[in-house]
């Protein structure tokens, strides 16, 4: 669904890293909209008479963060203005309709890719960095107006939920939704003689323990609600997150371990000799492959 209606704006001659940005204010919105709902259910701002205020400072400083990220993806572009981060500039001059063009020339090709490479990591820690400063612009509100502190470690957990969940969405989705540019990229600069260097950055282990956060996320939103504080209730969410991340690596693992099979076995090829590939695995489509 986020494929298509990426290709979708691109094809309506969005910019590049404006039409990535796009779907990540979106999600953006979402999680920042929960994140309130969590803080506006565990605080007591009855007592401190800080509800407007905290809603004020949470919702503007989420609109300033977002804001600041569009300029950077070139949504000026829309207004002809090009004030986008420089590494940015290079895929939205030369990615049209969702394709690289094949005449840039291999220096300008090889700035984009390290663009696409490192997008996501650098989106990442965009909304690690915003949504860290929303929280302290947020906390500190809070005790002025208020000279409490009540609030606010139900304030520091519930956004940062928020923020964690949209630094999760943000490197996978940067990751997932560049791959097609990526390997365009590499495609022209093998036919312009470049050798390319690798720069990896999600593996699978990586991606298991992203999984374990948002399970980790998900329950931490769940103990918001449990009033008063139940010590039994935390150790059981924290035994059933032990749990579910012991099976997930156990999973992960398993999967890892395939791959390794077929790396071995195709180590042949690049000598010239016969490559057989023989798995222990005992999943359907690990025997699809080994017939192929």
């Amino acid at each position: 669904m986020l494929s298509k209606i990426f290709k979708w704006l691109l094809e309506k001659k969005v910019p590049y890293t404006s039409a990535l940005v796009l779907l990540c204010f979106i999600w953006a919105i979402l999680v920042a909209s929960f994140g309130g709902l969590l803080v506006f259910i565990g605080a007591d701002f009855e007592a401190t008479g800080t509800r407007n205020i905290f809603f004020l400072i949470y919702f503007g400083g989420v609109g300033l963060a977002s804001l600041f990220i569009l300029i950077e993806y070139g949504i000026l572009r829309f207004f002809g203005i090009k004030l986008e981060r420089k590494e940015f500039r290079a895929l939205n001059d030369s990615i049209i309709n969702g394709h690289i063009n094949p005449d840039v020339s291999a220096e300008e090709l090889s700035r984009i890719y390290y663009a696409l490479v490192n997008i996501a990591r650098w989106k990442g820690a965009r909304d690690l960095l915003g949504g860290e400063i929303v929280i302290v612009a947020v906390s500190i509100g809070e005790w002025f107006f208020s000279g409490q502190m009540t609030n606010v470690p139900i304030i520091f957990i519930g956004v940062n939920i928020a923020v964690l969940s949209l630094f999760v969405y943000a490197i996978v989705f940067n990751d997932t939704i560049t791959s097609s540019a990526r390997r365009e990229c590499k495609v022209l600069l093998a036919k312009k003689g470049v050798r390319l260097e690798e720069f990896p950055f999600l593996s699978l282990r990586n991606k298991s323990k992203l999984f374990i956060i948002l399970i980790g996320l998900a329950l931490l939103s769940l103990l918001i609600f449990i009033k008063p504080f139940n010590p039994l209730i935390v150790a059981l969410a924290v035994t059933t997150l032990t749990i579910i991340g012991l099976l997930n690596n156990f999973l992960f693992e398993s999967i890892y371990i395939e791959f390794a099979e077929i790396e071995e076995s195709i180590k042949g090829l690049t000598e010239g000799k016969e490559a057989l590939f023989f798995s222990g695995s005992s999943d359907k489509g690990m025997f699809d492959l080994s017939k192929n």
